[in-house]
């Protein structure tokens, strides 16, 4: 049985040979005569190699997905700088790139990636994996006015989370450190589905040590440390912290994790919430939540909110109702509300609306959604109404999507309608997956 000390090594060994890290131009590894070239094209950015299959060139907006092929690198640009390219993400991931507009294939050795050329610069253009650098020093980094140097550090934070999370704890923690190191450090620090990290910071805000602080640095250091469970998708961490954190009594913050953590003994209080609660926001959260939890049983105390004065709350009530009333006079009623503020309101609650289309399920709500895509002004909602449409899977919308798409080709090609024409894509390739795998079963 491996004892801690062989398991470190096999970890540390594992993370060794992972290309993941970032990556710099080693100028001094290119023929003189083509290092002007080579210092225009790499000397500006750092390479970002993501654990999740993403990489960017922080410095020149280029990203894309990258893969490892024996002892070649492959990456795959989903578009060029802010204009995406109309593909679906899993042909990009998959694509051997044809050109250096489509990518770059890199040879890797050790702690290097090399290009043999780089179109009419000769090579080699060798990147080299930079050393990892201190949490704190990142930190500091991340904070500062330097725009390319602050992007950088937060990606590393951000992507080293696994294994930098106990010291951005410690950090936040520690009285010896400057308070707004220790903002830094809570703001920084993310819980996401690992269940140590979520009992520590559980543990720490629990601690004598922390109730200790002045009442107004408490305050700040908790609202941050609690704000790390944001992002779990894991519903047994969500679920352990709606119920650790549940002193807080805000709607907004501890919904979301009751419907992540189908905490269906939540429901008297997000029902409790759904009728009054500090903001609106906090309402709207919790009838939310209450629609995910399929809780339609409180279908009745949802009806009036569909008139509420708040047009958040309206939102929220009528998707409630789209989603789990089954009278078609009620249905009506929340589409009457949904499709006035489809068209009144600005786009944050617009894409508010296209989210309760599409998660209603219905097929009703092909035909809403069809309007949006073809003629709504914003494009992000456009493309949230494409996406929705790909996402609800009926073969109605498969028409709609086509016309959009030949739209999108004959108008301009701004990076804003490009985001546009990419989700009608991945919609259509959805479809196509889909009758290729029913073809297949039969």
């Amino acid at each position: 049985m491996f004892g801690f000390s062989a398991l470190a090594a096999v970890v540390l060994t594992l993370q060794a040979k992972s290309p993941v890290g970032t990556y710099r131009v080693d100028l001094k590894a290119s023929p003189k005569k083509s290092r002007g070239m080579v210092q225009a094209l790499f000397g500006t950015s750092s390479l970002r190699l993501s654990p999740d299959g993403t990489f960017k060139f922080i410095g020149v907006e280029r990203k894309g997905f990258w893969r490892q092929e024996g002892t070649n690198m492959v990456l795959n640009f989903d578009g060029f700088f802010t204009i995406q390219e109309a593909v679906p993400d899993d042909v990009l991931k998959r694509r051997k790139p044809d050109g250096e507009l489509e990518g770059l294939i890199f040879r890797k050795s050790g702690e290097k990636l090399t290009l043999a050329r780089h179109g009419a610069v000769n090579g080699p253009i060798v990147l080299t994996r930079q050393p990892k650098r201190a949490t704190k020093t990142l930190l500091r980094i991340s904070d500062s006015d330097e725009a390319y140097k602050g992007m950088l550090a937060f990606v590393e934070l951000f992507d080293d989370m696994e294994s930098r999370w106990p010291e951005l704890l410690s950090l936040a923690l520690n009285k010896q450190e400057a308070f707004e190191v220790r903002m830094s450090a809570a703001v920084m620090f993310k819980v996401r589905d690992n269940a140590k990290a979520a009992d520590a910071v559980l543990r720490a805000l629990r601690s004598s040590t922390f109730h200790e602080l002045a009442e107004k640095q408490r305050s700040r250091l908790r609202r941050a440390l609690q704000g790390s469970f944001r992002e779990t998708k894991d519903s047994a961490i969500a679920r352990l912290a709606f119920e650790n954190l549940a002193e807080m009594d805000d709607a907004h913050y501890l919904s979301p994790l009751a419907a992540k953590g189908q905490v269906i003994s939540a429901v008297p209080k997000l029902v409790e919430w759904a009728k009054k609660s500090k903001s609106v926001y906090g309402q709207a959260a919790a009838i939310d939540a209450l629609s995910d939890l399929g809780a339609n049983d409180h279908l009745a105390a949802i009806l009036p909110h569909m008139e509420d004065s708040d047009p958040r709350v309206q939102i929220s009530s009528a998707a409630f109702v789209l989603r789990h009333s089954e009278s078609e006079g009620d249905r009506r009623s929340a589409e009457a509300v949904l499709v006035r503020h489809i068209n009144d309101s600005e786009w944050v609650m617009q894409a508010d609306v296209v989210k309760a289309w599409e998660m209603s399920g219905r097929p009703e709500s092909v035909r809403h959604l069809a309007a949006v895509l073809l003629s709504n002004r914003e494009a992000v909602v456009r493309r949230n109404a494409a996406q929705a449409l790909g996402k609800l899977g009926f073969p109605q919308a498969i028409p709609v999507l086509l016309e959009s798409k030949l739209r999108t080709s004959s108008s301009a090609n701004g990076s804003d309608e490009s985001w546009v024409k990419k989700a009608v894509v991945e919609a259509l390739w959805k479809f196509d997956q889909k009758r290729l795998n029913n073809k297949q079963r039969t």
